[in-house]
């Protein structure tokens, strides 16, 4: 009997016959045969006349594809006269196939199709659900079977899972507790499914499986309308349906590729590619998310065309060489024969038109390839896959180091742009990927040398932060929940859903096994003098034992399934986490101490500071609650959009890291602020384990994968204590310091490793710009307040307030002498000023507000830029010299050269122009795809800022040599350091970023920080050849 399976297929061409149709067939045949077959499906048998009269086709074109579909054994002939066709589909049970199924795959399908999972005891309302859903015009795959009557039985259910674009789970007392209905919801969570829960019965909410218990459920109870449920059914059904729907056909692409042991055969190309790669890169916070076989597929498909456009290159080169050669040969001949007319000369002619043309071809593949690699790069990192973002883009790297010609300078700029995001904002180190099934649980050793890891493959693995296998520890015989070391590092012990603890030497051997609790066992921790063990149960249960597996004593207070259970530092107290919404503190002893409520759902998480004076706990109600160890409230925090599986404080104990069913983890101060988000992980985070020494974070999860984070960032260093937009930001003149402001009308002192030494209460509203004496003794700040103040940098004290203006100040310069200050308000004047603070002179200078003001090198000269789009030139005594037009855009800054030659002017047009001080245009830098706000020289080129949430960086011809993207806010500013080695860039995102200089636009020292990041991975991690080769050309 030939299985449902998606394995059991063989693509055309190949040697072994097929003996019927599978569904999943019906995604690879070719069009024209897709056609046929979909039709035939709606008949029992038709003929030629049939087929030709219905599909509008002539019976002479429609007779090869048949004969096609006959060798294969797709179509079987039917003896008479005429003969008859029919559609043979493969043995199955019958149980789950659709027939029109090509139309339910079909993203152009107005309805989606569904798998129903229930409980034989709910047939009655399944069957009740099934006919109104039909209605609506869905295609159901539904088991009407109550018993598993063939082989093939289980991979029928797996294929209808897996084909299905929505999986809605009947819940009632019968379906929570099937061992069949809990296969079916793993299964469709190892794909992403999209899950609907619809109640028929009332559940107890702690019976079901946690990934529907946070969904929101349809109530089709017999005490609900009946068609006011279908309705809402129907509207969950079709949201987002073209996602959806592109969810499911890639998954099942993805099935065959990978049962077919990944033949290169089932990749995507051409446009299903193109479609493939947008649809991931728009996949973000969607639901479902990308299973990790699409990311697999996806990224395997564009590796492919990559190799694919490399082989035609190559075979381009042999062409070029031949055609080389024999262009040597002619022109010999023409020399030797030159008295044979024209004919030599001719032929000599043709030779060099088609080494050109061949060497145009090999440049154009080459060309391509690098552009797809760079696009594949940039989709991943827009879809927070930003580890592999980086191969990507180091693909590219290489490849235009390679490159035969000199790649057009846009792309170029393209690869850099790739290349420098992937660099400055990977985290993810390396990636651990040889667990089956989810990874509930990872932990780091005490010496921060070995991770332990447990899954839902009934193992725990034991690796080195590189990437190597040390052990697989096999005993358990259901799915391992927890993991823990003790404080020594010499034994581990594991908790299992088959209700058992084990204790493992860290050589992996098998020392005993604890049983006494009655149901799955969550959690495990040692004491921290190494002498104890605590357990948490679903049971409700805590359980004290001695390491000999002898119990000491069970603590009973919790009413619900108990999640997690740790020590306190000192061993003095233990805490608790329970689905009864409660944190429990404990005597060491097991003697109760203290309730801790506040959270409004399961509690699924808690951690002791590692003073022991603080205890965060994460919940499924999306909230962190910070706590002090006597019960004392400190903080509430919405961490997430969804649920909330751990929560780890870091080794400084000064922040704490969540993980989340979102697919993310973000680390907060205690405050309460966040600090940052990693993304990375394509399904739901379930646990975290910090080093010792606070370094690295182990994350893992329902993507059955670790991944090993990097909490340091060498080469991007980010600026958080704003409370609102930052507006400004300048290095000082000894470079050892810089100075931030913004709408909190605050301005902070940092140093240039990130730690703010300074905040200064400035102003009574927003302030605009800062600008440093060149002796850096003074800071100037400009405000809404319609003042300019001036302070001590090492002190904050003020030393004079400068009034006058009578609107808001948008700019204060010193002059470069240091004799003079510059400031530009909105009441359309500018103003000069001594730095003791006396108004020397004011200035009529335009039309509408001023938004800039600059001294030229010699500080000789005046520049301004206004809101009525002009910029212009004056001397100090008020006398315009020069009025530059052109823009169509307000103009928000505008700067001189260093030699005082140039000016740059950046315009809210999209656009930067370059001038000559005769009011001459030079150029226009275009590119920006929103205001441009900020403009710089450097030595090299000038760099730009901009409300597109971007930098660029350009040569002094113009020509673009990269992007930098990071923000999530307008760039209100952008300051080089002194010595060149810093760029800062201030934002409406309320950070500034430090972005190291030696790296951007530098290929090859791009490609070498590349190569030392992913050294382990490439090392360690299961690639192909051609992988492991990446960084050894």
């Amino acid at each position: 009997m030939t299985s449902n399976s998606l394995g059991d297929f063989q693509p055309v061409g190949r040697s072994r016959r097929k003996r019927g149709l599978n569904v999943a067939d019906l995604l690879i045949l070719p069009k024209d045969q897709q056609r046929i077959v979909n039709w035939m499906l709606r008949r029992d048998e038709v003929t030629m006349d049939d087929l030709a009269e219905h599909l509008k086709q002539e019976a002479i074109a429609l007779q090869p594809i048949l004969e096609e579909l006959i060798r294969q054994s797709y179509v079987q002939v039917v003896a008479g006269h005429p003969p008859r066709y029919r559609v043979q589909l493969a043995a199955k049970s019958g149980r789950q196939m659709p027939k029109n199924i090509w139309d339910i795959l079909d993203h152009n399908s107005p309805t989606a199709n569904i798998f129903i999972s229930y409980s034989r005891r709910n047939k009655p309302f399944v069957q009740r659900l099934y006919d109104a859903l039909k209605k609506h015009g869905r295609e159901i795959w539904v088991d009407w079977e109550s018993i598993p009557s063939a082989a093939d039985w289980w991979k029928e259910i797996e294929l209808g899972i897996e084909l299905a674009d929505t999986f809605v789970f009947v819940l009632s007392p019968a379906s929570v507790q099937s061992p069949i209905c809990t296969q079916e919801i793993n299964h469709a969570l190892l794909h992403n499914k999209r899950m609907i829960p619809v109640v028929c019965e009332d559940v107890n909410p702690s019976d079901v499986h946690p990934e529907l218990a946070r969904l929101n459920w349809i109530f089709v109870r017999d005490v609900d309308q009946f068609g006011e449920s279908i309705r809402k059914l129907v509207t969950a059904l079709d949201t987002d349906l073209d996602y959806v729907r592109m969810h499911t056909r890639i998954l099942i692409r993805a099935k065959e590729w990978s049962d077919r042991q990944q033949d290169e055969s089932f990749l995507l190309r051409g446009s299903d590619l193109h479609d493939a790669e947008q649809w991931y890169g728009s996949s973000g916070s969607k639901v479902p998310a990308p299973a990790p076989l699409h990311h697999e597929y996806i990224l395997a498909s564009s590796q492919a065309e990559a190799t694919r456009q490399a082989a035609a290159l190559y075979q381009q080169n042999v062409t070029l060489k031949r055609q080389r050669r024999w262009l040597g040969i002619i022109t010999l001949v023409s020399i030797a024969a030159v008295g044979l007319g024209g004919s030599s000369f001719l032929l000599y002619q043709q030779a060099e038109h088609n080494r050109i043309l061949a060497e145009n071809l090999r440049d154009q593949a080459d060309h391509e390839r690098i552009r797809a690699l760079t696009q594949a790069s940039e989709a991943l990192f827009d879809g927070n896959q930003r580890f592999d973002a980086l191969l990507q883009s180091m693909r590219a790297g290489y490849q235009l180091q390679a490159a035969y010609s000199r790649p057009p300078a846009e792309l170029q700029a393209q690869v850099l742009t790739a290349l420098q995001q992937a660099v400055f904002w990977v985290r993810e180190r390396n990636q651990l990927e040889q667990h089956n099934g989810i990874v509930w649980d990872v932990s780091y050793s005490p010496d921060g040398q070995i991770i332990a890891s447990a899954s839902g493959d009934r193992t725990v693995r034991l690796w080195r932060p590189d990437g190597t296998l040390l052990h697989s520890l096999e005993g358990h015989t259901q799915p391992v929940l927890g993991v823990s070391f003790s404080p020594d590092g010499q034994l581990i012990a594991s908790a299992g859903q088959d209700q058992t603890i084990k204790l493992w030497r860290s050589d992996g051997t098998l020392i005993t096994t604890f049983t006494g609790h009655g149901a799955a066992v969550n959690h495990v921790r040692f004491s921290p003098d190494g002498q104890r063990l605590v357990s948490a149960s679903d049971d409700s249960t805590i359980r004290l034992w001695q390491l000999d597996g002898t119990p000491i004593t069970t603590l009973t207070q919790h009413n619900a399934a108990v999640r997690d259970v740790r020590f306190s530092p000192d061993g003095q107290l233990i805490a608790s986490a329970s689905d009864d919404q409660t944190v429990r503190l404990w005597r060491s002893d097991g003697s109760p101490l203290k309730q801790l409520q506040g959270h409004t759902a399961r509690v699924y998480a808690i951690d002791f500071s590692p003073d022991g004076q603080f205890l965060i706990s994460g919940s499924w109600d999306h909230t962190v609650r910070l706590w002090r160890t006597d019960g004392t409230p400190v903080r509430t925090v919405q961490a997430h959009d969804d649920l909330i599986h751990q929560v780890r404080f870091s080794a400084d104990g000064r922040q704490f890291a969540t993980a989340s069913a979102d697919k993310t983890i973000k680390f907060w101060r205690l405050d309460g602020s966040l600090v940052s988000t990693l993304g990375g992980h394509t399904s739901q985070v379930r646990s975290l384990s910090f080093t010792p020494d606070g370094a690295w974070l182990a994350s893992a999860g329902g993507d059955r994968s670790i991944k090993i984070w990097s909490l340091d960032r060498p080469w991007l260093t980010p600026l958080q204590s704003h409370t609102g937009q930052v507006y400004d930001v300048e290095f000082s003149p000894n470079g050892q310091h810089l100075a931030t402001t913004g709408a909190d009308s605050t301005i902070k002192i940092w140093n240039l490793e990130g730690s703010e030494e300074r905040s200064i209460t400035a102003h009574d509203s927003s302030i605009w710009d800062l600008s440093f004496s060149p002796d850096g003794q003074q800071l100037a700040s400009s405000s809404s307040d319609w003042t300019v103040k001036l302070w001590n940098p090492q002190t904050g004290a003020l030393l004079h307030t400068l009034r006058g203006h009578r609107a808001p100040v948008y700019a204060v310069v010193f002059s470069p002498d240091g004799r003079w200050i510059a400031t530009a308000s909105d009441d359309q004047t500018v103003r000069l000023w001594t730095r003791d603070g006396r108004l020397v002179r004011q200035i009529e200078a335009h039309s509408n507000g001023v938004l800039t003001v600059q001294f030229s090198p010699d500080s000789q000269t005046l520049l301004t830029g206004s809101w009525d789009t002009t910029a212009k030139l004056w001397s100090l005594d008020g006398q315009v010299l020069q009025t530059f037009k052109g823009h169509s855009g307000w103009i928000f800054d505008a700067v001189f050269s260093p030699d005082g030659e140039t000016i740059a002017t950046a315009s809210y047009d999209n656009t930067v122009g370059l001038w000559d001080r005769q009011g001459n245009r030079l150029a226009t830098l275009e590119g920006h795809s929103d205001g441009v706000v900020a403009v710089q020289f450097f030595p090299d080129g000038i760099a730009t800022a901009s409300a597109d949430r971007t930098m660029k960086l350009w040569r002094l011809d113009g020509t673009l040599i990269t992007t930098l993207p990071g923000h999530t806010g307008t760039v209100n500013n952008l300051s080089f350091s002194p010595d060149g080695r810093l760029l800062a860039s201030a934002s409406d995102d309320r950070t500034v970023l430090l972005w190291n200089t030696n790296v951007l636009g530098n290929l090859d020292e791009l490609t070498t920080i590349g190569c030392s990041w992913l050294q382990d991975y490439l090392r360690h991690a299961n690639l192909s050849e051609s992988d492991r080769q990446l960084c050894r050309s």
